[in-house]
């Protein structure tokens, strides 16, 4: 038996069919039965679909990590655009994916650079090591200045211009000295005379292996009994208990930089806010022996990024709080006289501010495209258009980064050339919903519904200068608490997940600001004391500058 033609039903049509049954002079029960039927074949479509787009979550869970779309062959525009005939759509479509180049032209001809090819072939040149200890090697036979061996006349000079070769030796992540101090006694009186131990000797962890320390925890994931097996099998033991001391001794000098990041972000114009879980065990605990059923028992990693005079701030906060409620938090320190920030989150509801602080909530774009990508397969047309329509307002975005537009002129640009694309991309939205020929319950339509809901929150970047399009920067910054939770599993007690959000707020802070951590962290326990004086003046971006300004001090 030849198997049959897949049908699929809309709203409408399963209306027609339904009034025709009725209208036909079939007995009640054949129409009722046939009724039926219909009905069954429309539900069982829907579930089919939901569950291919759920499939589809779960394998991409697994197997792939990227929603970066393949480049397809040009096609002609009426294959392209799934809108009909009337519709005034001459914007070019195009096929790739946010943040990716495409050799096509864009709306109006618009001169938009693409990035250049990346170059090179993965190997690293000598200039790639900026901390590599450096040796000159003479050579063997011959000085500037002597004749040229080949007699022909000349003499040898040196041009400057070395050969060069790295080589990589490998070592220890802490190194051990142990010293034996003579002590000699004397044989008349018995009096005992030991010999001291070097000045730079002063307790038994220097500040850079506690720094060291830290930084394998909160920043390469790496979990303290993890690493007490690793040092004790290469002869060098540290207990995992005696790791925790010295990060807590750590703490203590970086707490005051923890604070002052809060206060300074506080007053930023922008904050990104999102969530991840998180497991405390002392929370964990207690949530057992809660007789409340309503009382909230989830806990979370809230990552906020925000800014001080350009400089990127990191905010890491984790407990029983979300997002909205760890943000307002934060901005209950903000200067009331400042204009209202702009907040760019998720649609969750978690997410509101839960202080009386005005913002101005923007939502990630990306979330709205990925409500498409996940069920492309199913709508290629629909999908199709939409990704297509959002691809060129990504285009025209890096256009803005490449030209380093300013706030004002990146507004003016994307109005001019992205509102067009997003007002016809909702037209076409409102079509396709208004005219019913999308089923109510599918997958589709629940996709459209997102975008058609929040709306305004989506397009902020057209109205609000320095809006941004999506979140995707607090979403790659919570890699680094995913990555902690999933090689430690959990915290211990709240003040052990309170000590994990100054870690990585102050080493991630300091990453993207260019600065090494393992070196700020050990120059703020070098001067703690005029840390906790004046910490402005030992934020990442400045702490170097104050180190040479007192070397000079202490020099003259």
């Amino acid at each position: 038996m030849k198997d049959p033609e897949p049908i699929k039903l809309s709203g409408e049509e399963l209306e027609r069919i339904k009034n025709e049954v009725a209208e036909s002079n079939l007995s009640e029960s054949t129409k009722t039965m046939i009724s039926g039927i219909f009905q069954f074949c429309l539900w069982l479509q829907i579930k089919l679909e939901k569950s291919r787009v759920s499939i589809r979550k779960l394998k991409n869970l697994f197997f792939i990590k990227s929603e970066k779309r393949g480049r397809k062959k040009k096609e002609d525009d009426t294959e392209q655009n799934p809108t009909s005939d009337n519709d005034n759509n001459d914007t070019e479509q195009s096929s790739a994916p946010p943040n990716q180049s495409d050799e096509q032209t864009t709306q109006n001809n618009l001169d938009c650079s693409q990035p250049l090819k990346r170059v090179g072939h993965g190997k690293l040149g000598a200039d790639d090591y900026p901390s590599a200890q450096i040796t000159y090697i003479s050579h063997p036979d011959y000085n500037a200045g002597e004749p040229c061996p080949l007699g022909c006349g000349g003499n040898l000079y040196d041009p400057n211009e070395p050969g060069l070769f790295i080589h990589i030796e490998g070592n220890d992540l802490f190194k051990a000295t142990r010293y034996e101090t003579q002590t000699l006694r004397c044989a008349l009186c018995g009096e005992w005379f030991k010999a001291t131990k070097p000045k730079h000797v002063c307790e038994k962890y220097d500040a850079k292996a506690k720094s060291l320390i830290c930084v394998q925890k909160y920043q390469m994931g790496m979990p303290l009994y993890r690493l007490a097996r690793w040092q004790k099998q290469i002869g060098v033991p540290i207990p995992d208990t005696t790791q925790w001391g010295l990060v807590k001794e750590v703490d203590d000098c970086i707490v005051v930089i923890f604070d002052l990041l809060l206060t300074l972000a506080a007053q930023s114009h922008l904050f990104y806010q999102d969530d991840t879980i998180v497991r405390i065990l002392s929370v964990m605990a207690e949530n057992k022996k809660q007789q409340d059923k309503n009382a909230r028992t989830g806990m979370f990693t809230t990552g906020i990024v925000a800014y001080h005079e350009q400089h990127p701030i990191y905010l890491f906060l984790s407990g029983t709080q979300h997002a909205g409620e760890n943000l307002g938090e934060v901005l209950s320190h903000r200067d009331p006289a400042l204009p209202a920030p702009i907040q760019m989150c998720d649609a969750l509801s978690r997410n509101s501010v839960t202080i009386s602080v005005e913002t101005m909530m923007g939502y990630c774009l990306i979330h709205g495209r990925r409500q498409f990508t996940d069920i492309e397969s199913l709508y290629p047309k629909d999908c199709e258009f939409v990704l297509d329509c959002i691809a060129q307002v990504y285009k025209h975005e890096a256009h803005c980064k490449t030209h380093h537009y300013s706030d004002e002129l990146r507004l003016e640009y994307h109005q001019r050339v992205s509102a067009p694309i997003m007002l016809q991309l909702k037209q076409y939205i409102q079509s396709r919903l208004g005219n019913s020929s999308v089923e109510p319950n599918a997958p589709l339509a629940a996709a459209f519904k997102y975008l058609f809901k929040h709306w305004d929150k989506l397009t902020l970047f057209l109205r609000v200068a320095g809006a941004p399009l999506d979140t995707n920067i607090v979403e790659r910054c919570l890699k680094l608490a995913i990555r902690v939770r999933k090689a430690s599993l959990f915290f211990k007690t709240t003040h052990g997940a309170k000590v994990g959000n100054h870690m990585m707020s102050v080493i991630h802070t300091a990453l993207q600001s260019g600065i090494e951590p393992v070196a700020y962290l050990t120059a703020l326990q070098k001067y703690k004391d005029l840390v906790v004086k004046a910490p402005m003046q030992w934020l990442p971006w400045c702490y170097q500058t104050t180190i040479a300004t007192l070397n000079q001090q202490q020099a003259a």
